[in-house]
């Protein structure tokens, strides 16, 4: 069986170096969630340290009446201790604290430590309670290894002069050191490992984060965003009547012709070129996009929200559309023509199918639509009786009368050449 890659060999393949991200945005990006995360353990360590400052406080106050116990340490280091923690725990509520905490905490772990070594140095208990501070530096402050593992170097250093200073026996000192030593390759080891998992960690949410967003946008093209979000969001039935929607049909003129003179790949190339400009249109203009059938294109407006001038709003797409795609069929060096039809109704709209989503609407108003544009002429925008009532100013539209339109039967029609 294969064996899993090492975290360290994992983070090299993601763009990570020893304790590091190769991209400064990355690396920065890091400690910002690292800091953030380490929010809640903070809290319950201030807390932790200030219950214990003040239990200490109370009992070494108690015990120097007793003969034999020196509580002056106590008395005099936890007021340091009590306030760095109170401190760092209203820190931890303030905005921007997480960018710099790592600081802060390596502050206060040195001052801490250096009051333990100096201001203890020579009690029974001082030891212990420096091989406490070192663990804690190590593992519960979540300070990066780099910082941790410079103030525990800092700290050994003093306490090894503290030591000789004192007039420490060659063989008792001996065994401190060693401990510590031991202590100190652990405490690496350890805080290697953890900011190595932490930094794994980061490194895969980024690209789950990154293959989300891409799924979104994805959906996005396919579906109108409101509708996307109503699926992401677990509704697998999306569908309702919209009580007025104006609906255009855009269509290639003559299109059956280009595709026998194109190659394929041409071919795909221009049609991709057409769409993804009626895209930018409609989006421009703030249309919903439908969807595309073969060299057609459907957009609607209040479909998912009312729109004030749905009709001129639509009427200015079309326009617009007719125009771009004259510009692109200059770049190709072709004589490309569409035709408009615009219609406005209710519809009834939703999502089909469980695999591949499609967004679709359908009613009278769609129907009549698509015949408007299968009777436009080429560069014309056709629209029927309901849209010319909605214009508020129909300029240079003029009436025609359509006879035996099907489904329909005759109809009054009004249109404007472009």
């Amino acid at each position: 069986m294969d064996q899993l890659p090492s975290p360290s060999h994992r983070l090299r393949a993601r763009g990570a170096r020893f304790l590091g991200f190769s991209d400064r945005a990355i690396e920065s990006q890091f400690q910002q969630h690292y800091g953030e995360q380490s929010l809640p353990q903070l809290r319950i360590v201030f807390w932790t340290l200030i219950v214990l400052a003040m239990a200490l406080s109370l009992a070494a106050t108690l015990e120097k009446t007793l003969p034999g116990i020196d509580g002056s340490f106590l008395i005099s280091g936890a007021p340091l201790v009590l306030f760095s923690s109170g401190a760092g725990l209203l820190l931890t509520r303030a905005r921007g604290f997480a960018g710099w905490s790592q600081w802060y905490l390596t502050l206060q772990s040195l001052a801490i430590g250096l009051t333990v070594v100096i201001g203890d140095a020579g009690r029974p208990y001082e030891f212990a309670a420096f091989m406490i501070l070192c663990i804690g530096i190590y593992t519960v402050l979540r300070l990066r290894l780099i910082a941790a593992t410079a103030v525990v170097s800092l700290l050994m250093a003093v306490y090894s002069t503290q030591q000789l200073r004192l007039g420490a026996g060659f063989v008792p000192f001996s065994e401190q050191i060693f401990f510590i030593a031991g202590l100190n390759i652990v405490g690496v080891l350890a805080g290697y490992q953890m900011e190595t998992s932490a930094r794994l960690d980061f490194a895969l949410e980024r690209e789950i984060r990154m293959h989300r967003d891409r799924a979104d946008e994805l959906l996005h093209t396919i579906l109108p965003r409101s509708i996307a979000k109503r699926l992401q969001e677990g509704d697998g039935k999306v569908a309702g009547f919209v009580p007025h929607v104006t609906v255009l049909f855009a269509d290639i003129a003559d299109f059956t012709r280009i595709t026998s003179e194109l190659p394929p790949r041409r071919l795909l190339e221009l049609l991709n070129r057409i769409f993804s400009t009626f895209d930018e249109i409609a989006a421009r203009i703030g249309v919903e996009k439908v969807k595309t059938v073969g060299d057609a294109y459907v957009a609607a407006l209040g479909l998912l929200t009312p729109h004030p001038r749905q009709a001129g709003t639509l009427v200015e797409v079309g326009a617009a559309m007719i125009v771009a795609l004259k510009d692109i069929g200059q770049e190709y060096g072709l004589e490309l023509h569409l035709r408009v039809g615009i219609d406005s109704g209710p519809v009834v709209a939703g999502v089909l199918g469980t695999q591949k989503f499609s967004y679709d609407m359908w009613g009278d108003a769609v129907n009549t639509a698509n015949r408007m544009c299968t009777y436009a002429g080429i560069d014309e925008i056709q629209i029927t009786s309901r849209v010319h009532h909605e214009l508020r100013q129909p300029d240079g539209f003029e009436v025609r009368l359509l006879q035996s339109v099907k489904g329909k039967g005759d109809m009054p029609t009004y249109y404007k050449r472009f």
